[in-house]
């Protein structure tokens, strides 16, 4: 072994690299702080692993891109976890970034002669955000697709200029093909090309100068390895494994297939960009430039300009008192740009393309809402009770009102008014075994105006179908029932749809010894809607 590190040694010497990393002196005192810039470049790392897994089974044209994403969801071997820690790796990068620069800021680490290494981790921050507006594009769903409509216009205020840049953006006058495209081959080729380099400079700068340390003497020093190497791989580590956990509990979105011709779509952008987003809504018409370019890069200039404003003698805080007051203020405004934002976020969460519709409401409104269907209560208190217009005068709504009939006279109102049921598909079941689910979606529809009749059919059969089925005597869901059966929640990207359908119809046969009955009676087209349910469950 001696002489291969001689040989090494002697080539390339990487033993005295090795030494040299390894026993520059960094500082002891607030020394956890200075892991955020390690976090982040591993978070980095997972993001390119991740992203060259999925550019394997990616296909980046409109006609395919979406069924791509889903597939790699769906079927492929933990395509749901790799996806899942791509998608919350971009948020974990952003946080990071913005903390590490933050950590920087406060203790006046741009400083003489650091002042380039600061305008290199600026460039580093753009770039981050770059990642994540051009990779925001490829799942080609709804909401990929109308934010970016959005965020290529943005350049079209700007006059003379504006309109010739959005088109480069888009690669046209419109987001189409040639705009995943371009957004594709920044996200793989160019973007993680520039960000390696401005790496490989921001760590070559850092070597060269060394960490600032705190703000403050006295400054003990200890070599980086083992120690402040230990305190980077636990921070590391712990980042890490939240990124599995999410990615576990959380898997990624995916709306339906992106529809240029839906007008009616909200754009809604990931949280990095909602204080952009939210500009653009106070900012209107001539004044949009002012939302869009003059106040964003104001701000990013004064961000670059920090080590020339600030050239006193002392780092400490006291004495930098203007300066942090003011980054104060505008750290402060962008947090409430993005709390209004997300304040602002569609209350009705957008259809999912993976088989549900965001998170689905609880079966038993799904099963009452299929009894007030099926018993004809609409014809009187008109649907989601919200008489028509043409309704008959005497039509009686039931949204957001406090209902007159209450307890059991209310249930002698639905049992003597109503339609009766047809008979039971189960000899000997009562035929008013739906009425409390029936008078659930009803008091939902006095308290909370709840609208349920638009939702996707599958969503609405299957969970009616598992409030009428009983699940719930065995299974725990949304808080409530057995404890016999597993939790039916986070199944997606544990259960696909092919499986659960075979589960339920021969549930001993995918896993032996299971005492759930068979349902292999039900409708295929109902077993499946009751699958899609319950992958959009969280």
């Amino acid at each position: 072994m001696k002489r291969v590190l001689d040989f090494l040694e002697s080539r390339f010497g990487l033993v005295s690299l090795w030494r040299a990393f390894a026993d520059e002196p960094v500082s002891v005192r607030r020394a956890w702080l200075f892991t955020l810039g390690s976090a982040a470049l591993a978070v980095f790392l997972v993001q390119f692993v991740t992203g060259f897994a999925l550019a394997l089974a990616y296909a980046a044209t409109p006609d395919h891109a979406w069924e791509s994403v889903k597939a790699i969801q769906t079927r492929l071997f933990a395509g749901g976890l790799v996806r899942g820690l791509h998608h919350w790796g971009a948020s974990a990068m952003v946080v990071l970034a913005v903390a590490h620069m933050a950590r920087t800021f406060a203790f006046g680490a741009y400083r003489r002669p650091r002042e380039l290494n600061w305008l290199v981790g600026l460039a580093l921050l753009v770039l981050v955000l770059g990642f994540g507006f051009t990779g925001y594009l490829l799942p080609w769903d709804q909401k990929a697709y109308w934010a970016t409509v959005v965020g290529t216009k943005v350049p079209a205020a700007l006059p003379f200029v504006g309109p010739a840049a959005s088109r480069l953006m888009a690669g046209g006058p419109a987001v189409g093909a040639a705009t995943l495209t371009r957004f594709y081959a920044l996200h793989v080729i160019l973007l993680p090309l520039l960000a390696f380099a401005f790496i490989s400079v921001h760590l070559l700068l850092l070597r060269r100068h060394s960490h600032a340390g705190p703000t403050t003497e006295p400054d003990p020093k200890e070599p980086f390895f083992p120690f402040q190497a230990a305190r980077d791989g636990v921070v590391t580590l712990a980042v890490i494994l939240a990124l599995f956990w999410l990615a576990a509990r959380h898997p990624a979105p995916l709306e339906r297939l992106a529809d240029p011709t839906d007008t009616m779509s909200v754009p809604r952008p990931e949280w990095y960009f909602l204080p952009l987003f939210q500009l653009l809504k106070y900012f209107k018409g001539p004044l949009e430039p002012i939302g869009t370019v003059v106040l964003p890069g104001l701000s990013m200039l004064l961000l670059a300009l920090v080590p020339w404003l600030d050239r006193g003698a002392s780092r400490r805080p006291r004495d930098r008192r203007p300066v942090l007051v003011f980054g104060g203020l505008v750290g402060a405004g962008l947090l409430a740009l993005l709390v209004f934002g997300a304040l602002d976020a569609p209350k009705i969460k957008a259809p999912s393309g993976l088989g549900g519709s965001g998170e689905p409401p609880d079966p038993r409104l799904l099963g009452g809402l299929a009894s007030y269907e099926r018993r004809g209560c609409a014809s009187c208190h008109g649907a989601d009770g919200r008489p028509a217009a043409d309704a008959s005068p005497n039509a009686v709504g039931l949204a957001a009102r406090v209902h007159v009939l209450a307890g059991d006279a209310l249930v002698a109102h639905v049992k003597e008014k109503s339609v009766k049921p047809l008979a039971a598909e189960k000899e000997g079941e009562n035929p008013d075994k739906d009425v409390p689910s029936l008078l659930a979606y009803v008091e939902a529809i006095a308290k909370d105006g709840v609208r349920l009749s638009a939702l996707p059919e599958p969503i609405r059969v299957g969970g009616a179908a598992i409030d009428r089925e009983d699940c719930r005597q065995c299974h725990q869901l949304y808080g409530e029932g057995g404890r016999r059966g597993p939790v039916l929640a986070h199944l997606f990207g544990k259960r696909d749809k092919d499986w659960l359908v075979a589960h339920f119809k021969e549930p001993k046969k995918l896993v032996p010894g299971s005492k759930m009955p068979p349902f292999r009676f039900l409708p295929e087209a109902e077993l499946s809607a009751m699958s899609d349910y319950l992958l959009a469950v969280p």
